[in-house]
């Protein structure tokens, strides 16, 4: 299983810069690794910044064990919309 044969890459041309995340319930920024990880295709703006994907994680807090999901907006270019007509 997998991708497809011959299917490409997609590159990131650029990612939105975002404030360390933070606990809601402490509000420490210390995490335990990532568990998991899925990606959303959506547009809009982040800060005044473009997107058009939102990628969430699934971490815990280490210092009061919360589980939180940290997201990350990111711009992502096709290679056809970088190749020049």
């Amino acid at each position: 299983m997998g991708r497809p044969m011959g299917s490409k890459n997609q590159t990131v041309s650029a990612t939105v810069e975002t404030a360390a995340t933070r606990c809601k319930q402490c509000g420490s920024s210390s995490r335990t690794p990532y568990r998991s990880t899925y990606t959303k295709a959506l547009s809009g703006e982040f800060e005044g910044v473009a997107f058009n994907q939102i990628i969430y994680r699934h971490t815990t807090c280490s210092a009061c064990l919360q589980n939180r999901i940290d997201k990350t907006y990111v711009m992502v270019v096709s290679p056809k919309d970088s190749e020049p007509e």
